[in-house]
Order: structure tokens, then sequence, then C-alpha cells
């Protein structure tokens, strides 16, 4: 909902008031001669509608309509501005009625969304023709132009209080939901604020009300004196009452079904008043009366139905309201607004509340009943969730800490031999840990080991396993062992300690850097990638062994090469080879060597690095489904 508290746009509302209520009240003035001071008056609605929806700017503006239109039909001058001074005072008083809530913090936007609202309007509507049939009737008498208690004057209350109704009501409803800016009150500061005199000001109205009937039957006449203090005492209760903003975040801009169920009776009521009219005209169309009589006897019969209408309708609109729409619109909100991701929203109070729309005996008493089972089994639900989230993240945090407990018992300084060899490595897990491992470490001054493996599976089982491995090929290679006796006696301690029958694939090296002798040994691993003598890489010739872990009497052998400086080895593991692009293809043996050669020229880093850029590219978004782990030195 726009709201606008600007002048400009006051002044510029005002004028639009006056055109509108002008174009709407000077034809029928000008239709039918004696409807001059009475008669059918639709545009008595525009008032309180402006007047609720503008304050004081749509009063003015409606006033001088009226006074425009009253000069033109020829209406007394000083009557005209007297008239102009009773319609600011009694518009503007529909805007501070509504307004001027005293029970609640914050006022309610004009919208006849309850029927709280709605009979809230009608009673504001009520008073207004009151006080304004009283006033005017008043000065009708005192100018002599029919008496106080005349059909004019009750005319005059039931031309307020009809359209109003009939016709104020439905066009505040369309006015609202055409978003249009309306002008709402600031909270009046304390220092303005007198309910004293606002409560003595409404004592003297009802003082001179009775006054002024009392009068009129012990006398016959109205005094002006008595009709210029109740203007007073009319101006100074409009004027002392404490306004109430509005809450802003109340109008949500969707026409519920309360609000739609008021508008289609308040037409009902419109069509029922057409038809009053038309059937009373037809039954007193040959009577003796003259057209003015016939006309303020069906006016005032209209009236009286339209009222009586408004009354039954109340109490309808009461009993729906509380046994139909406003359960409908609890449960609906509780639908919408239960988050679980707020944590605020406390899901035992929704259910209370749902609890209590279930002891309503009908369908909706079983709605709201089975949406309350169905909040519960949502908190068991969500609070299993809540803490299979927990045990993810605790999950998710031990495997990170496992990660870098698994990386950092790799070897990471690869200057530790840059005196006689230069080497790198480099491994991706494809989870957050991973089977794959490399090592190398001196075994004495002379001899150098390089070690590679692949546990069978993935995660914690796959990297404790691995880290196992490791130590135990590391513990008897240092003690002296030769490749094969070393991959032999790991065999046998892994399979007497391998309950899950897991296995393990390894390839070691052990390089003498003075003779450049190399021993190796392979258990079920990849064939390296050699590189001697200034040629190719290409893949060397090595005895296939079996896998650690499975058979524990298994016996391995090794073999030796003559390596010579500027020769490489390239260990890898088959998450390298068997990496898959979209189109389902591995990236295989040939395009690794062919990969290593076209960077053969560069340092042991930097090849590796092509490796990983070469192996990235083929498979592109493809997810990582194996672990890759690379290791190449070079002896210089």
């Amino acid at each position: 909902m726009k709201i606008r508290k600007d002048k400009k746009y006051g002044i510029f509302i005002s004028f639009i008031c006056a055109v509108v209520f002008f174009c709407v009240s000077m034809p029928l003035r000008l239709a039918i001669s004696w409807m001059d001071i009475t008669g059918v008056r639709i545009d008595e609605a525009l008032p309180q509608v402006c007047g609720l929806l503008f304050g004081m700017w749509g009063a003015v503006g409606c006033a001088v309509g009226n006074f425009a239109a009253d000069i033109l039909s020829g209406t007394e001058i000083t009557i005209s501005i007297i008239s102009f001074f009773i319609q600011v005072v009694c518009s503007y008083l529909v805007y501070v009625l509504w307004y001027g809530n005293f029970k609640e913090k914050y006022s309610p936007y004009p919208v006849l969304d309850r029927y709280s609202r709605f009979v809230k309007l009608g009673k504001i509507i009520f008073i207004n023709a009151f006080l304004n049939a009283a006033m005017l009737g008043m000065l009708i008498e005192i100018y002599q132009y029919d008496d106080f208690f005349s059909d004019t004057v009750m005319i005059i209350l039931f031309n307020n209080l009809n359209f109003g109704i009939l016709f104020g009501m439905p066009l505040l409803t369309v006015l609202m939901r055409k978003n249009i800016p309306i002008i709402t009150p600031s909270e009046t500061p304390k220092k303005y604020r007198n309910p004293i005199i606002n409560k003595i000001a409404f004592v003297i109205i009802l003082v001179l009300i009775v006054m002024c009937f009392a009068l009129k039957i012990i006398t016959g006449e109205v005094s002006v004196y008595v009709m210029a203090a109740l203007f007073v005492g009319v101006v100074l209760f409009v004027f002392t009452i404490p306004l109430k903003p509005v809450m802003k975040k109340e109008f949500s801009g969707i026409i519920s079904m309360n609000e739609k169920m008021i508008f289609y009776f308040m037409i009902g009521g419109t069509i029922l008043s057409l038809i009053t009219a038309v059937v009373g005209v037809m039954q007193m169309s040959d009577s003796d009366y003259n057209v003015f009589q016939i006309w303020q006897r069906i006016y005032v019969l209209t009236g009286v139905t339209v009222n009586l209408y408004f009354i039954i309708i109340s109490f309808i609109l009461k009993y729906i309201e509380k046994n139909v729409t406003m359960p409908v619109k609890a449960i609906a909100d509780i639908s919408v607004s239960y988050d679980k991701e707020n944590d605020s929203y406390n899901s035992s109070d929704v259910i209370k509340e749902c609890k209590k729309l279930s002891e309503n005996k009908t369908e909706i008493g079983e709605m709201a009943d089975s949406i309350c089972r169905m909040l519960e089994d949502i908190d068991i639900f969500t609070q299993r969730i809540k803490e299979n989230t927990a045990e993810k993240e605790r999950m998710k945090a031990e495997l990170k800490i496992a990660s870098k407990i698994q990386l950092g018992i790799l070897p990471h300084n690869f200057d530790d031999f840059a005196d006689s060899i230069e080497v790198f490595a480099y491994m991706k897990a494809a989870k957050r840990v991973g089977g794959d491992f490399y090592d190398f470490f001196r075994i004495d001054d002379e001899n150098t080991a390089f070690v590679i493996g692949d546990v069978s599976g993935k995660g914690i089982p796959a990297a404790v396993f691995m880290s196992m491995t490791k130590s135990v090929i590391q513990m008897y290679s240092v003690r002296g062992k030769s490749p094969a006796d070393t991959l032999t006696l790991a065999n046998k301690f892994l399979c007497t300690n391998n309950s899950e029958e897991m296995f393990v694939t390894a390839f070691i090296a052990v390089i003498n850097t003075k003779t450049g002798i190399m021993k190796y040994a392979n258990a079920g691993h990849n064939p390296p990638v050699l590189y001697k003598n200034g040629k190719e890489f290409s893949l060397m010739k090595v005895l296939p062994g079996f896998m650690l872990g499975v058979i524990d009497e298994m016996i391995y052998k090794e073999n030796e090469i003559q390596l010579e400086s500027g020769d490489m080895l390239f260990l890898y593991t088959d998450g390298i080879t068997e990496a898959e692009n979209e189109k389902d293809e591995l990236f295989g043996e040939q395009r690794l060597i062919q990969s290593l050669n076209d960077s053969k020229e560069n340092s042991a880093k930097e090849i590796l690095n092509h490796i990983k850029s070469t192996v990235g590219e083929f498979a592109d978004k493809r997810e990582q489904y194996d672990d890759m782990t690379m290791l190449l030195f070079k002896v210089k």
C-alpha cells in the first residue's frame, strides 16, 4: 500500500475530489429540479470515502465541489457557506473516528476484510449521517425551508447513511485494491492530545442534540445558538481525538475470501435497494400522492430496508467469519508461515493454535487436525534431519582433519636430494581422503628409496590401510632390506592384520646415488615410464608381481637397471590413465607417454604440472572417479 503525506499531493487530491464531486453532483441537480436541497444524492457517498482515504485534503475537496454545485444550483450563499463547513467537519469526522482508536497501538488500513471493520465503518457512517442530518436540519429550519422533523431531514439522514453503505463501502474496496496512494495520519504528539476536552465535547454534543429535540417539541422552534454550539462541540470533538498511525506491514495486497464475501454482500444490498425502490414506485404510481411525496416515501422505505439488511448481514458475516473464513485464513497462514529455518519461529505454538482450530466440529476442524498431525510429523522429521546434518558436518570436519593428516604424512620437501636427484610428486584424492600414496626417503648415505602405492577402495578405510602400508614399507626399507624382501615382508604383515581383506598395489625403487644402479620390485602396480639415454619416454618392462595383503606366502622378485645423468623415472597410479571424458574415453597410457614426451625438456615439477593440466583438460567437466598420484625423479 502506497502512503503519501506531502503537501503537493494533498493539494492535488483536494482538486481531484472537488472536480469528481462536482461532476457527479451537478448533473443530478440539473436533471431533477426538486433535488436542489434533498432527493436522490448518490454523491453523498463521496465525502465519506474521500475523507477516509485522504483525511482533511479529501474532506475540503469534496466540500469545495459541493459549494460550487450549491452556488450554481441557486442555493443561498449563507446556507452554502455554512453547509461547506458542516461537510468539511463531517467528512473529516470519518477519518478521525477510523484512525482514532484508543485501545490499539496501530490503526488498521481502511480495508473491509474483517467483520469488525465492516461494522466499525458502518457505525462511523451512521454517526456521520446523523450529525450531518441534525446540523443541516437545524439550518433548513432556521432559514424556514422545511421543518426539522420533515421528510427532507429524514432523506438527508438516509442519503448519507444509505449511499455511504451501498456505494461508499464498495467504492472504498475498489479504490483500495487499485492501490492508489492514500493519506494516513502520524501519531498525534502527546502535547496535542487532550482526551478530557474530547470527552467534554462528546458530552456537549449529546446534551445539545437532546436540547435540540426538547426545544423543538416544547417550543416548536430550533435556536440558532443551539446550532452554533452544536457545531462548535462537533469541531472540538473531531480535532481533539488522538490519532494512531497504521501498521504498514498489515496490508498484504491479497484479496482475502472474507473481503470478497463482504464485498458481495454489499453489492447484494445495492441490488436489494434498487428492487425495493422499483417495486415501491410501481405500487404507489396509482395513488393520490404527487411525485415528490411518492419519492420521499419510497426513499424512506428503501432506507429502512437497506438498514435492516445491513443489520442482518452483520450477524451473518460474524457467524461466517468466526466459523469459516477466519479459521480457513488461520490455517492458510500457518501453512504459509511455517518455516523451520527461522529459529525464532516456535513450532509448538503453531501446533497449539492449530489444535484450537481442530476443535471446530466441521470439515475445517478435520483439516486443521490433519495439518496439526502433519506439523508434528514434520517436527520429528526435521529433528532427524538436523541430527543427520550435524552428524554429516561432524564427519565432514573429521574428514577434513583426516585429509590434512594424510597429506601431512606424505613427504613434501623435494629439495632433500637436490645434490644428486631432482624429485617432485603430486596427489589428489577423489574424496576428502584416499588410498593412494607416494614416498621417498634416504635408506643410508648412498641409497634412496622411491615408493608409490594404490589401496583398493576409497575414503577413510583406504586411507588407514594406506598409512599402514606406507609405514611398513618404509620400516623394512630403512632396515636395509632389498626392494623384493621389503615387499615380501610387508605382504606377510598386511595379510596378518587385514580383517577387512583389503589389498594394495605398490612399486618400490632403490637407487644408489654413487653407482647409479636402481633396484626395483613390483607388487601388481602399473609399470613405470622410463626416460633413458636422451630418448623418448616409454613403458618400463617389469615383472607384474601380485598385490600386497592377499596371499601371505607370496615371494617377490626384483630387477636392477643402470641409470645415467639425465635419466628419469615416472611413477603413477591408475587414476591418471583411467581418467574419463564425457565420451567415456580413457586417458590411457599412450596419451600419458605423449604428454611426458611433450615436456621432457622441463624440470620434474613442470613435467608433473603439464601432466596434471593435460589430464584436467581431457576429463573437462567429468567428475574425478579415482585418486590421482604421480612421482617423478631425475638423476643429475
